[in-house]
């Protein structure tokens, strides 16, 4: 039985970050997206809203979205989960992951697998959304329709 996990802050989730899921739902027989707290990233949403909207996006028989603090490879070791995949916009993501990838092999044995992004979400990010929401701009087209309205209501104030 093939296993990946997908993690993330999600803060907040977009249709990049759906993208990837939808994709992976159709690759592996279980898809964990781990909602996880970064301690280097001040989140706007707390974790159970970051949660709840994740899961109010996602609707695959074989995806489990769960709410995580602890080590990721600790995650994976617990749920026999042998492969992270990381979504990569650019050279830059891939820079970043990749690194970060080598810790996950060398603490929990854990293989990165890397997914780049379809080509119309390149541009895409968590950021780069909550930047419009600070300027009052509509940002529907980038989020899932399921958590517009509760996206704008989170991270308009």
């Amino acid at each position: 039985m093939s296993k990946c996990v997908f993690a993330g802050t999600f803060d907040p989730f977009t249709k990049g970050h759906l993208d990837v899921v939808n994709r992976l739902a159709k690759t592996f027989d279980t898809v964990y997206v781990v909602v996880s707290k970064n301690a280097s990233k001040n989140t706007f949403a707390c974790g159970q809203e970051r949660y709840e909207m994740v899961k109010d996006c996602v609707s695959f028989d074989n995806v489990q979205v769960v709410l995580y603090e602890g080590l990721l490879v600790d995650f994976c070791n617990q749920k026999g989960v042998d492969c992270i995949v990381k979504g990569v916009r650019n050279a830059v993501d891939f820079d970043y992951e990749r690194l970060q990838s080598s810790v996950n092999k060398e603490l929990g044995g854990i293989e990165t697998l890397f997914m780049p992004c379809s080509d119309n979400m390149g541009f895409l990010s968590s950021s780069f959304v909550r930047e419009l929401l600070a300027l009052g701009k509509d940002v529907s087209k980038y989020i899932p329709d399921q958590i517009v309205e509760r996206v704008s209501k989170i991270y308009s104030k």
